[in-house]
């Protein structure tokens, strides 16, 4: 899964993304990203996400999943993301997840940390929601 933002799937006056994670990794697809991002019209809006079947890869699905990129991200925010990906990952009824964002932008190492615990607690709290209820 691959953690994206309205900014990030902005593209190049050739169609590709500027985003240099989103294009090395639609290169890496022969185009099919930005393909389906269009035919899904996939805006980046914060819980929205896409799931694509590949083969001959090591991976068997690749997804897109947006978080809130507006104003501040606090750590409510990431959670809510983790969420998210845990969502997109159980409709795909995937048994395993690499997880990355396509832009980390400026940040410290606490404020990295914060955004990691945050979205493992929404991983997590997601997870076991089904044992809660």
């Amino acid at each position: 899964m691959v953690g994206t933002s309205t900014s990030d799937l902005e593209k190049e006056k050739d169609g590709g993304f500027k985003n240099a994670t989103l294009k090395k990794l639609d290169e890496l697809l022969k185009g099919i990203l930005t393909d389906v991002v269009k035919e899904e019209d996939f805006t980046g809006k914060a819980g929205q996400s896409i799931l694509l079947r590949v083969s001959g890869y090591e991976f068997k699905r690749i997804g897109l999943v947006a978080y809130q990129n507006s104003g501040v991200l606090t750590p409510a925010n990431w959670r809510r993301f983790g969420e998210s990906v845990v969502a997109a990952t159980k409709s795909a009824q995937a048994t395993s997840l690499g997880l990355t964002l396509a832009n980390f932008g400026p940040v410290d190492e606490a404020s990295l940390n914060l955004r990691a615990h945050s979205i493992a607690l929404g991983m997590s709290l997601r997870s076991i929601q089904k044992f809660l209820v």
